[in-house]
């Protein structure tokens, strides 16, 4: 029983540890993402400043150097190197170029050197961040403790 005990109060630190541990890396970022400015080209190649939020797939950004990726998209032409440490916990950038093996990239990245022109492919709520947020609140919810039904009889 006290083993049984110690198993169960593990867990609930170890889950409450992680909970926090995401809650704390991505509620910094959702709140930039949200202000975040995009930078997109029109149809006469002009540039307009517009917030992240409002891109739609199908868009066209420019991302320069120390810019976040607005969102998720496929690179159309040049090449950089972008730091993705915020998705896959890598500590070195990754080399990413249009036509190239890693043309994919994902909102909330940054990059580090070069300058890109990513067309958009998801939607503000159904880019890669954003569903991992939403998984990030679903584990938090299932960690919480449920109170039990009550039969009435």
């Amino acid at each position: 029983m006290a083993g049984r005990l110690k198993n169960f109060l593990f867990v609930s630190l170890v889950t409450s540890f992680a909970e926090e541990r995401g809650r704390d890396e991505a509620g910094p970022r959702t709140k930039t993402r949200g202000e975040m400015v995009a930078y997109r080209l029109t149809e006469d190649d002009a540039i307009e400043e517009i917030k992240s939020r409002e891109l739609r797939p199908g868009d066209l950004v420019v991302v320069k150097v120390g810019q976040l990726v607005p969102g998720d998209g496929k690179i159309t032409q040049g090449i950089a190197s972008i730091d993705e440490s915020a998705i896959t916990g890598e500590s070195a950038p990754v080399i990413c170029e249009a036509n190239g093996l890693r043309s994919s990239v994902s909102a909330g990245t940054l990059v580090v050197s070069g300058e890109i022109v990513v067309e958009i492919t998801a939607s503000t709520r159904t880019s890669f961040f954003d569903r991992m947020k939403s998984l990030i609140g679903g584990v938090r919810d299932q960690s919480k403790p449920r109170s039990k039904p009550t039969r009435e009889e």
